[in-house]
């Protein structure tokens, strides 16, 4: 069982995030962006940054060749629409994908955008380090609110604009 604290500030615990997050164990502070039977879509869970996300099969596998041509398919598709939407909503500038076994042995893949500024007013809740570690790596002051209102603007794409497309793999 591993113990941390999400962006909101609320502790968790969990034997596997990404299994918890998939099976409705755990909510992800501002819910779910996306699911299908295959994947769920979702804000990094402790990161506090605008444009991060996390896509991930529901399924635990360890590795990428574990997937099926489905979750493939799933997944590949997710992750294209939300890197483009980063790019769209004003997120990022760039981006850039990870693909990753977390620490419980989930693979996943993580969307990172490169920051855009702060959308919204702040909230009571300041994400970054008092000590302004984050603001020296150049990156803007980022609050709970703004994490949560682009998990708002991106359930509202995907709602509207989805297709998943079959991607080449």
């Amino acid at each position: 069982m591993r113990f941390v604290k999400d962006f909101v500030g609320r502790d968790i615990s969990f034997d596997c995030l990404e299994c918890d997050i998939s099976n409705k164990r755990i909510l992800s502070p501002g819910g779910l962006i996306y699911e299908d039977q295959y994947i769920v879509v979702h804000p990094h869970t402790t990161a506090r940054m605008v444009g991060f996300i996390v896509v991930a099969p529901k399924r635990h596998v360890s590795t990428l060749d574990e997937l099926t041509s489905e979750e493939h398919e799933s997944i590949y598709s997710a992750v294209h629409f939300v890197s483009e939407k980063l790019i769209e909503k004003g997120y990022a500038e760039e981006y850039v994908i990870h693909s990753k076994t977390d620490r419980e042995g989930h693979f996943q893949f993580w969307v990172v955008g490169k920051y855009a500024p702060v959308l919204e007013q702040p909230f009571d809740i300041a994400i970054f380090d008092s000590d302004g570690s984050m603001s020296r790596r150049g990156l803007k002051r980022v609050m709970g609110k703004d994490i949560l209102f682009m998990t708002q603007v991106f359930k509202s794409e995907f709602r509207k604009n989805y297709k998943k497309e079959a991607v080449a793999v």
